[in-house]
């Protein structure tokens, strides 16, 4: 069963990561050709960061009392609306609901399929490596995500608006798929304790634990400040690539082609990298060390090969992340709050992410792209070795 189980999580994660990734090459491209500004862009997205920290705790909550199939099959279909949305959108207001809409279905959907699979792995017994587990996962996704993002590319080309219906049927089907497949084994095992615990009181519980847990809590700011520095090169390298470089719509598939077979050669060697440090917490934040260098080089915005080779780089060091704050993090939470902790895990992200996303806009708009990058690695290169030193004992 255990063997079925990986299977299907790893089928879930490549269907999921497709089915909305027709857009990631072109999501900043379509909303300056539909008349957005650097500033709107950036704020669109923060729309987005700030219902997600709103939505997390409760969508977290519901997954643990209620399930996680039904919170990953309503996330799906919330997902697609949000989609639906963008596609008949042609205002920042428009667009703002769309992202509110892909929030909900985000945060319904973030957590439910983690916490899924290692606790039915876990009531099945099963004694293996979740490193490898997440290792894998991340591989998968990738691969989802090249294939969908240069589907998306490829039609933008000729209308840049249809990857967005694209990703509305594709999330429809996959909810489909997810409510046809997903079995809650443990859940029925734990049915009594799941009724006689309140949303609110697992909430309340898992916020607790989140912050208390001083090496769960660590890794969740470390994660937080790290996705900050992100939000600049996340929203811009697309609009670099075809207005500094001249690169077509099309291209942009292979770009993100490119990205993804570095994050799943980084994941690939998390292993490796994690049996190098004796402290969990000190591979953690070393891993940065490779995504902060490449951020700078891209940063510097050179010969197109450069600044191919130093954001490629960068993709390399934050694959390399994945998997060891995955194992990290689920190693020492409890499976009854799982989805609820992965869920404040996420907030606390995606409210860094939009501190991020607004002083990188500002600052984009005001000086240059160049120079929100420069920051970016700059604040990075910066909280490494302030994480360091403050890391926990295991």
């Amino acid at each position: 069963m255990a063997r079925k189980i990986l299977a299907l999580y790893i089928t879930i994660s490549f269907l999921f990561n497709f089915s909305h990734s027709f857009v990631f090459a072109i999501y900043t491209v379509f909303l300056k050709e539909r008349g957005m500004d650097l500033m709107q862009i950036n704020l669109i997205n923060a729309f987005f960061m700030f219902a997600i920290f709103i939505f997390e705790i409760p969508t977290g909550s519901f997954a643990d009392r209620y399930g996680r199939k039904a919170s990953i099959v309503l996330g799906s279909v919330f997902y697609g609306g949000g989609m639906l949305a963008y596609y008949f959108s042609d205002s920042f207001w428009g667009f703002v609901i769309a992202e509110l809409t892909l929030a909900f279905g985000a945060t319904m959907y973030s957590g439910a399929t983690e916490a899924w699979a290692v606790d039915s792995l876990k009531f099945y017994s099963y004694d293996g490596c979740l490193l490898e587990i997440f290792k894998r996962e991340s591989q998968f996704k990738q691969l989802g995500i090249v294939i969908g993002a240069l589907i998306g590319s490829y039609v933008a080309n000729y209308d840049l608006a249809l990857p967005w219906l694209m990703a509305f049927a594709a999330n429809i089907a996959f909810a489909l798929f997810c409510q046809a497949t997903i079995r809650e084994d443990y859940f029925k095992h734990n049915r009594s304790l799941a009724k006689n615990a309140s949303m609110a009181l697992i909430a309340k519980d898992s916020f607790h634990f989140g912050v208390k847990e001083k090496r769960v809590f660590f890794a969740i700011l470390f994660t937080s400040a790290i996705f900050m520095c992100f939000q600049p090169l996340n929203m811009y390298w697309n609009i670099v690539l075809t207005e500094s470089y001249g690169l077509s719509v099309g291209s942009l598939g292979w770009m993100f082609m490119g990205v993804s077979a570095f994050i799943v050669i980084g994941s690939q060697f998390s292993t490796a990298f994690a049996k190098k440090f004796k402290n969990e917490s000190e591979a953690l934040v070393l891993s940065q060390v490779v995504t902060t260098a490449g951020i700078l080089v891209a940063a510097l915005m050179a010969e197109l090969p450069i600044f191919v080779a130093g954001f490629l780089f960068h993709e390399l060091g934050r694959g390399l992340f994945g998997p060891l704050k995955q194992s990290y993090i689920n190693h020492r939470i409890p499976s009854e709050k799982r989805a609820t902790i992965l869920s404040f895990d996420s907030m606390i992200n995606k409210g860094a992410a939009l501190v991020g996303l607004v002083v990188s806009g500002y600052v984009a708009k005001i000086f240059s792209i160049s120079v929100s990058w420069i920051g970016a690695g700059l604040a990075l290169a910066a909280f490494i070795p302030l994480f360091l030193s403050f890391k926990p004992k295991e």
